[in-house]
């Protein structure tokens, strides 16, 4: 194993560094993080043999810090997130776990050429090669519109795969796995992106939806067809109108007042309080799941009262561009919260 450490020196320690950035901005728990190495019971290799990884890589899954199962494979919508819209993975499966095989996914766009190539095709999928290692998941879970970061163990590299512009996960761009992971840890620390966790009621010991947000222009801008706005917020939100313009103001000013409360209890200091911000998030989560759902409680005693003029009054709010009440309720929320730096 100190073999396959020192080899794998960058993925490791940069893995590590991010876990332990995201535990200090109160996104996950420090027990949610299981560290290397993992033993031949967590990751066993008859497993991943079966799934088609070579040993190599098997030994690579025992080595690299992870999140346990129950986070990131658990009940909630969207996992958690390492990057926006993409969700992490990890190794800790058995013959039974039916999803195993995803992770071994690649693209279907060129299933055909696959097949002509020799490649292994699986549900319309090729298949990454036996040495690529998925440490995040974008577009099989989320659209088309996140990153799949694969790791490629015989030259320590990571491929940024994204759907986003046609491009097959071979001729995505490959990087060293210290300037991918060292250009996320900048992206937290100075804020472009912000850990998010939703205001949905938790269910058991099951953790609340979390995600990553960065600034919501730029994942527009990414997208075929869409119009290209300008990358500064509030001109952005100039550039539209009706309801476009007041949903991209919500998300801006949702994103910009997490940054706040990072800055307001000292992000980027060595007296950053912790506690303060967990204890001022924990109310906002009340606050806004309180408010939307009186919001909508609201709106449905209105359509009881009165089914006719209800349904008028709904299609003349759609007509005129209006939004609904409870995401009115939740635009003027965050814009409350972002104080001085709303647009």
């Amino acid at each position: 194993m100190d073999a396959i450490t020192q080899k794998h020196a960058s993925l490791i320690s940069g893995l590590h560094e991010i876990y332990a950035l995201l535990a200090a901005m109160r996104y996950i728990l420090p027990s949610d993080i299981v560290q290397p190495p993992h033993d031949a019971n967590m990751i066993q290799n008859s497993t991943f043999l079966d799934l088609g990884y070579d040993i190599d890589t098997i030994n690579v899954m025992r080595a690299i810090p992870a999140l346990r199962t129950e986070v990131v494979w658990g009940w909630q919508k969207e996992g958690i997130e390492l990057l926006p819209r993409s969700k992490l993975v990890n190794y800790f499966i058995t013959p039974e776990d039916e999803w195993g095989q995803f992770l071994r996914w690649g693209d279907w766009s060129m299933m055909a050429r696959g097949r002509e190539e020799g490649e292994a095709v699986d549900s319309g999928h090729r298949l990454l090669p036996p040495w690529m290692l998925k440490l995040t998941i974008g577009g099989m879970y989320n659209g088309q519109y996140g990153v799949d970061l694969v790791y490629n163990v015989k030259n320590g590299e990571i491929i940024e795969w994204s759907r986003i512009g046609g491009k097959l996960w071979d001729e995505s761009p490959n990087k060293p796995a210290e300037v991918v992971l060292s250009g996320i840890v900048s992206s937290f620390k100075n804020l472009a992106w912000v850990p998010h966790i939703s205001s949905l009621d938790q269910v058991g010991d099951t953790p609340r939806m979390r995600e990553i947000l960065e600034n919501p222009v730029l994942v527009g801008n990414m997208l075929p067809g869409f119009i290209r706005l300008s990358e500064d917020p509030a001109q952005a939100i100039q550039e539209l109108d009706g309801p476009y313009q007041t949903q991209m103001r919500m998300r801006v000013n949702r994103w910009k007042a997490i940054q706040k409360l990072y800055r307001d209890c000292r992000w980027g200091t060595d007296g950053f309080d912790g506690e303060e911000f967990g204890r001022i998030r924990a109310e906002w989560l009340r606050e806004e799941r309180e408010g939307k759902q009186l919001a909508r409680q609201s709106r449905v005693a209105r359509l009881m009262a009165n089914q006719w003029g209800f349904d008028i009054s709904e299609r003349n709010r759609k007509q005129n561009g209006q939004i609904a009440p409870d995401r009115e309720w939740e635009m003027t929320f965050w814009t409350e919260k972002a104080g001085v730096d709303a647009v």
